[in-house]
């Protein structure tokens, strides 16, 4: 995947993400299947993942190009590579099975659409990461573990949207 590519993607990561949403909220509202409450389990467990390792990264995960002060190492990120993008993926794969309005196959394509974004995502950082590592030396090995408080600051808006999107399922289940 080149550079151009890979930027563009991070930049319209979030479009994406709402195109695929309201795909799915277009199926909900002209389903007459019932919520599927077990999807609230991925939800609230990646939005817990997401606080969690919110604490351990400076504030480029949000913005619109790649980049990093830090080369996270530390709390979720000692275990994998990418805590964030694994917590994305559990809350969307939490509110498709929520919407409960998705065929097996329809399912299917968009979880494999929702992990192939995160993927390319994924592998696009690390070129970046990998990049900077190679050109200064004390990139690695700086630490950062950031409170509570600031980790909410940080992450809420990530976590807030997490939430309407539940809701407005929620509504768009109980159309006349």
């Amino acid at each position: 995947m080149n550079n151009s590519f890979s930027q563009l993607l991070f930049k319209f990561r979030g479009w994406i993400l709402v195109a695929l949403f309201l795909l799915l909220l277009a199926s909900r509202y002209f389903s007459s299947a019932h919520l599927q409450a077990l999807g609230l389990v991925p939800i609230a467990l990646g939005m817990g993942l997401r606080l969690v390792s919110g604490r351990y990264i400076s504030n480029h995960s949000n913005g619109l190009k790649i980049e990093a002060e830090h080369f996270a190492n530390q709390g979720p990120y000692r275990w994998f590579k990418h805590p964030l993008y694994f917590s994305n993926i559990l809350i969307g794969v939490g509110l498709i099975l929520f919407a409960n309005c998705l065929s097996q196959i329809h399912f299917m394509i968009f979880v494999l659409l929702l992990i192939s974004q995160h993927f390319f995502l994924a592998r696009a950082e690390e070129k970046f990461l990998q990049s900077k590592m190679n050109t200064d030396a004390d990139f690695k090995n700086v630490s950062i573990e950031i409170s509570w408080n600031e980790a909410w600051k940080r992450q809420g808006v990530n976590l807030g949207k997490s939430f309407l999107a539940m809701v407005i399922i929620w509504i768009a289940s109980y159309h006349a």
